[in-house]
């Protein structure tokens, strides 16, 4: 999109921000800007009555420019994405992330929720332990390449390379060799990725592992008989295993909760 076009759109969310606020007469309304629609979903399951959830006008990018935009410079409006690859270390006070490298991580970061989704939809023959962790390492190369990506800014559209049609669900496996030939490829080839990949620990894959790619492999391998339960299907399910007592172990409430103490504000 052109920079004219962005720069519309963020001056018209920045306009409708601050009418937001102007008409919340008593100030107690909050706003909590997030990348997408599934982070909206989280945000109204989890989060307080007097909150309101927009969607950035372009995704990561756009989250920056508002939260640094100097019209609304307001301790009531934050920003929370996806850790991705990025340094959180750099991030400005009123910009949050999830706990691992994405919402859906995070979300499966939760033994129980992991558990429900296993017993409730799994229809493979992989045990409970096994089933995550195979999905993760077979999704590695392609994170090696996303975060590649992110540190040296490739440009490569990775929603263009139809992961769903390279995942064997039978096999539970990613056919690596047509993902690869269907990425106009800079940086890492596809056995450097697998090489790299296979240093990862096991303990690092929830850091690694992109939320979309995770869900449109696991809604292959999750459903019933009749059909494959499909990547927003799964997203959904799990948003709603995740409870609010789950939301208060983790990194992000905790550094949200100083944040509101410290303004005298009620996000969560």
């Amino acid at each position: 999109m052109d920079s004219i076009r962005e720069n519309e759109k963020l001056e018209d969310m920045v306009t409708a921000l601050k009418m937001e606020l102007d008409a919340d007469i008593n100030n107690e309304l909050c706003i909590v800007l997030v990348e997408g629609k599934d982070d909206i979903k989280f945000i109204n399951r989890i989060f307080g009555g007097k909150v309101v959830c927009y969607e950035s006008f372009s995704g990561k990018t756009g989250l920056q420019e508002l939260i640094q935009h100097a019209s609304i410079q307001e301790n009531r409006i934050i920003a929370i994405r996806d850790k991705d690859y990025a340094n959180v270390d750099e991030f400005p006070e009123r910009l949050f992330c999830y706990d691992t490298c994405c919402m859906e991580t995070m979300l499966l970061a939760n033994e129980e929720v992991a558990e429900g989704i296993y017993k409730t939809y799994y229809k493979g023959m992989k045990d409970q332990n096994a089933f995550l962790l195979n999905a993760m390492r077979e999704l590695a190369p392609l994170s090696v390449l996303r975060e590649e990506n992110e540190e040296h800014g490739y440009g490569i559209d990775f929603k263009r390379i139809g992961l769903g049609d390279c995942i064997d669900e039978s096999q539970e496996k990613v056919k690596l060799d047509v993902l690869f030939s269907r990425i106009n490829q800079q940086g890492l080839t596809k056995d450097e990725c697998i090489s790299k990949a296979a240093a990862w620990r096991d303990d690092e894959l929830l850091e690694k592992t992109n939320g979309h790619d995770l869900c449109k492999f696991l809604g292959k391998v999750c459903g019933n008989e009749k059909a494959d339960m499909g990547e927003g299907k799964l997203r959904d399910a799990l948003i709603c295993s995740y409870r609010k007592s789950d939301f208060l172990a983790t990194y992000l409430y905790n550094s949200l909760n100083n944040y509101q103490v410290r303004h005298h504000l009620s996000f969560v």
